[in-house]
């Protein structure tokens, strides 16, 4: 298979029900619901109850503390700046979180609805209690969104853009603005955006809307979705988890956003290679133009707690390096000294510009000085070394699965508290597992000193595995369609977590499930990643990567040492405890048993 395309193209695109490029039928009648009123509605769908009436056992949810607390009258959920190692002004931005209608339609009723069911709280899945809806979307539905929205205050016309983001989407989304279709995108773990400048409505105040059209057949498609599970443990309102399986998510379920950028040109996207061994950071940045001009360029400062410590110049076809102050004491990042350094990107129109005056664009982002690698100790046993330095990792298991927002946090706090109680517990490393969480996770993971390995979530299939290693060398076979979907969607991960320091570790693929094309998929790790290290977990391996990972139930067992890789024990433990009368549901116990 190819993993290097001559063309950007986005291959999963192609799959999606696309909508004729025309004129959306016009919804019937606007929303004319007060925002008090959608509070109230969403408040008792939630709770249960009206604000000051308890909720019944019948309607009770599942809520954590945050859950408790959320109240969409006091401000939007997740209003936190949702691009934290690419920041832009704050005017600069508006958040689209909130209230937006929704409609479930049969997917042979390809048209936009001319009338929506109800309000749903973005950006919570559907299936969620903390949406207002809890309802399961199946592979014959579409879920369409809709709201309007006003232009940004540093908005003009005349010297800037408008982008419109999605942190997330699960599954396939087509978007709308002002009833055109603005643009397509698979994949619901990686971020996505789109220039809706020449969409917008300029008569006078008007307002602008915005219409999403998703399709997400979780494991009846072909697309990657970790531990969602629409069958066979269904119910009619909602599908049912059961031990390992989990609630399917459809829709959006990250942080959807404007952003006003320069007209003429702005920093796309930047790369950030922090180098411990010969103390620089390398900045690679891509500018998309209005015009295309060949005289653009680089300035770039590195601070750290606001002394300038490097700066360097260059064009914006070549990496730019930054050379540490050798009078600066290098501050290595672990995860007891956390220490990050600001990184400043200034476009300019000059070539080469000497300093930061007079730039056509600015973003501000951070690294950290931190050397992942494998080494040998005093026995010659191969280790995982962090900062040249051999470090034993010892982490969680983390599934990110909320009872209330499930694959959505309640809050920042929320997830804030998960990681830092990973660290009170004596964990240095986090295992995210079949899931990939929104930017601000791993911001979180980045300030508070704690190591990610990265899965990608599994695609549908079913593989031959055995925790021997029975199956090593073996693999699955995908069609066409759904290699490319899965390697679009791995690199889309891969790039949009890359400038996260926490993040020191790849793992494609997870007891075999949806495993394909190991080898070709590790060269491209390798080379686009040479930062971090990258392996199979649990099998099925194939003798390449950074580590040999084995799984052990319950365990913790023994994992045979290799000459040329670290060994590492992937997973072990599911051991589970319930206590009767406190599980939900009268059950008396899940994975793992009562008891165990």
């Amino acid at each position: 298979m190819c993993l290097h395309p001559s063309s950007e193209a986005n291959e999963r695109d192609k799959k999606v029900f696309v909508v004729p490029r025309g004129d959306l039928e016009k919804v019937d009648e606007e929303d004319e619901t007060s925002f008090e009123e959608k509070c109230e509605t969403w408040r008792q769908k939630v709770r249960g109850c009206c604000q000051d009436q308890p909720p019944t056992k019948q309607q009770q949810r599942l809520l954590t503390t945050w859950g408790e607390r959320l109240d969409v009258e006091e401000g939007l959920p997740h209003a936190e700046y949702p691009r934290p190692a690419m920041v832009r002004d704050e005017e600069d931005w508006v958040c689209l979180n909130g209230f937006w209608q929704y409609a479930v339609k049969r997917i042979e009723k390809g048209s936009p609805p001319r009338k929506f069911d109800g309000d749903i709280l973005v950006p919570f899945p559907i299936e969620s209690a903390l949406s207002g809806v809890e309802r399961r979307i199946t592979k014959d539905d579409f879920l369409w969104y809709r709201r309007t929205f006003s232009l940004p205050k540093n908005f003009s016309r005349k010297t800037s853009r408008l982008l419109l983001h999605f942190g997330a989407v699960d599954w396939q989304a087509i978007i709308f603005i002002n009833g055109q279709a603005v643009g397509e995108h698979s994949g619901g773990y990686d971020p996505f955006e789109f220039d809706i400048t020449r969409f917008l409505n300029h008569s006078g105040t008007a307002q602008q809307e915005v219409v999403v059209r998703v399709y997400d057949p979780t494991d009846e498609g072909i697309q990657p979705r970790g531990k969602q599970c629409s069958d066979p443990f269904t119910s009619k309102r909602v599908v049912a988890p059961l031990g390992m399986w989990y609630t399917p998510n459809s829709g959006i379920w990250q942080t959807v956003w404007l952003e006003s950028v320069p007209k003429e040109a702005y920093i796309h996207k930047c790369r950030i290679i922090p180098n411990v061994d010969a103390n620089t950071v390398t900045v690679t940045a891509s500018v998309r133009q209005e015009v295309f001009k060949r005289n653009h360029g680089l300035f770039v400062r590195v601070t750290f707690q606001g002394e300038v410590v490097g700066f360097a110049s260059g064009s914006t076809h070549y990496p730019v390096e930054v050379k540490l102050s050798e009078s600066h004491k290098t501050k290595l990042w672990t995860p007891g000294t956390p220490h990050l350094y600001d990184v400043e990107i200034y476009l300019h129109d000059s070539i080469i510009p000497k300093s930061s005056n007079n730039h056509v664009d600015v973003v501000r982002s951070y690294t950290a000085m931190r050397k992942i690698s494998v080494g040998e100790d005093v026995n010659g046993v191969k280790r995982l070394q962090l900062n040249n330095k051999n470090l034993f990792q010892y982490g969680i298991l983390d599934q990110g699965w909320w009872p209330d927002g499930l694959y959505t946090p309640p809050s920042e706090e929320a997830l804030a508290f998960d990681i830092q109680s990973a660290k009170d517990f004596g964990f240095n490393v986090i295992r995210k597992h079949a899931k990939v969480e929104s930017d601000r996770f791993y911001h979180l993971c980045d300030k508070l000193g704690i190591m990610v390995w990265q899965d990608m979530p599994s695609s549908s299939g079913v593989y031959m595995w055995s925790p021997d290693g029975a199956h090593d060398f073996r693999e699955g076979v995908k069609s066409p369609e759904t290699a490319s979907g899965f390697v679009g969607e791995l690199k889309g991960v891969v790039k949009g977590l890359y400038n996260f320091p926490s993040v020191v570790a790849w793992i494609p693929f997870n007891e075999g499930w949806g495993q394909f094309s190991t080898e070709d998929i590790f060269a491209w790790l390798s080379s686009y990643d040479p930062q971090r290290l990258a392996w199979v977990s649990g099998g099925n391996d194939f003798g390449n990567g950074a580590a040999f990972d084995r799984h052990v139930y319950p365990g913790p067992s023994f994992v045979r040492l290799e000459e040329c890789r670290a060994s590492v024990l992937g997973e072990f433990g599911g051991n589970g405890f319930s206590i009767p009368g406190h599980a939900w549901g009268g059950g008396e116990g899940e994975e793992g048993g009562q008891g165990a």
